[in-house]
Order: C-alpha cells, then structure tokens, then sequence
C-alpha cells in the first residue's frame, strides 16, 4: 500500500496511526488490553484489512481530482471514526469495511455542499 501517485498527501502510514487511534479510544473503560483481539498485536495485524479498505476508498474517491480541497481535517473526522467503527464490528465481512469506509469518506468529501 503506497500513497496514490497524484495524491502523495494520502499517507497510509499516517492513516494506519489515525485508525489505530480510533480503535483504541473506542475501548470500553472495563477492557484490558490483553482482551483486545489476541492482544493489541493480534489486534493491529487485523485491522490492516481497515486501513488498507479506508485507503483504497480515498484513492476511488480522487482518482479523477487533480488536487482536492479538503473541506476539514480527514484523519480526525474520517481515519478515527472508521478505526472505532472497525472495532465495533471487528468481526464483519470486508464488504461491510468497504461499505463504511466508503460512507465516511464520501460524508467527507461532500460537506458544504447543498443537499439535493
């Protein structure tokens, strides 16, 4: 997973951490961390499947822009509520990953503009 060749500002290390951190805010105050999914090893190497879904809806998403306006900060409002969503359904099938990843980014994208 590299960053799009005409979007280089798409980091998906950067998303990676983003995600992550969702995921770990979104940890109920009774959880251990050895409770996470195998332990939060276990835990990050499945939620590589998230963040390369959340990736690879940004890129389908700017293919065809040459250098988009973002209309907010994307890793607050896009990467951390995906990497909580993810841990919430941490067990879905990775069309429902795409289909979330999918509503958050486009949610995302089209803020300000008139609803139709």
């Amino acid at each position: 997973m590299t960053a799009h060749p005409d979007h280089p500002f798409i980091n998906p290390h950067l998303l990676a951490m983003f995600v992550w951190q969702g995921f770990m805010e979104a940890r109920q105050s009774n959880e251990k961390d050895s409770d996470l999914y195998g332990g939060q090893i276990g835990a990050a190497v499945e939620l590589s499947d998230c963040v390369a879904e959340l990736h690879q809806a940004l890129n389908q998403r700017l293919a065809d822009v040459v250098m988009p306006d973002f209309p907010g900060v994307m890793d607050y409002e896009v990467s951390e509520p995906f990497g909580a969503w993810c841990r919430e359904n941490f067990h879905c099938n990775p069309k429902d990953r795409r289909a979330e990843a999918k509503r958050l980014v486009d949610r995302f994208f089209n803020q300000g503009q008139a609803k139709r």
